[in-house]
């Protein structure tokens, strides 16, 4: 059936867990069941250990039933609100911090990737440009083939190279919605180095080729090209974090950006000069 806005916008939020949550157990997304919530929640808690985690999902479906006008008691029903008290026994809501990734664990990898492909190098100057950048997820890939949206997601026009590296303009960010300017993300050059970023960047346009508008990181299809999603970002880093002997359990894409700043802060990079890099 056709995507109703407000669907849409919880399937770039919250990507599409809820939908497909739905679609899998034939449940009706909207207006949804007490029941229907309380087994999301638990389904929910195989994926994560985090209990805010589930909160954030489930605060965004009442956002959609609002968006859409429908009642919200179901989310604060006997069913859901019992759910929810024996997943906080569960889970605890202590804060997990995921692990760093450092520049020797991306040294690691990179002798695990073969950057003569294409999709190798797409992984590869995107765990760089994640490091040296700290962007948030939302700027670094799209949440589904579906959600690209130029207006909100990096483009090949939005990298500029010059001679000490290279320039990103973010036009949206989550403290920049509202066509305020541009973040300005300056990416180094490091010659001879296999984290230089610049390097990797025009390596990676060198392979997959596109037009000014395509999304920045994407790759071949059958026509034209498909971008590199969260997830997938999400499932190539685990596997390989394991293959280097790590737990994949303690690294997830976030550890670039928290990385990213603190390695900038050890280097001896001012805090308002690292604040505004990371669009904090």
């Amino acid at each position: 059936r056709p995507m109703c806005p407000a669907l849409s916008a919880i399937y770039v939020l919250r990507g599409d867990h809820f939908l497909d949550f739905c679609r899998t157990y034939n449940f009706t997304p909207v207006p949804a069941s007490p029941h229907a919530l309380a087994s999301y929640a638990c389904y929910l808690s195989r994926k994560t250990s985090s209990y805010q985690y589930i909160l954030n999902h489930l605060h965004a479906i009442r956002l959609l039933h609002c968006y859409n006008s429908y009642s919200t008691d179901a989310l604060d029903s006997f069913e859901v609100s019992l759910t929810k008290r024996g997943l906080k026994r569960l889970l605890g809501t202590a804060t997990h911090q995921k692990h760093p990734i450092t520049p020797t664990i991306l040294l690691e990898i990179r002798h695990h990737l073969d950057t003569s492909l294409p999709f190798h190098s797409a992984i590869w100057v995107l765990f760089c440009t994640a490091f040296f950048s700290f962007p948030r997820k939302s700027n670094l890939a799209v949440a589904s083939a579906t959600s690209f949206d130029p207006s909100h997601h990096l483009t090949r026009q939005d990298i500029k190279f010059i001679p000490s590296g290279a320039f990103l303009s973010i036009r949206w960010t989550k403290s920049l919605q509202h066509k305020e300017g541009f973040l300005i993300i300056p990416l180094p050059s490091i010659p001879g180095s296999m984290l230089c970023p610049a390097t990797v960047l025009l390596h990676f346009f060198s392979l997959v080729p596109a037009s000014p508008s395509a999304l920045l990181f994407c790759l071949p299809a059958t026509s034209g090209h498909r971008p590199i999603t969260f997830t997938t970002l999400s499932t190539c880093l685990k596997p390989l974090i394991s293959i280097i002997g790590l737990d994949p359990a303690l690294y997830s894409p976030l550890s670039f950006r928290h990385v990213g700043a603190t390695f900038a802060f050890q280097s001896g990079v001012p805090e308002h000069l690292i604040n505004l890099h990371s669009d904090w």
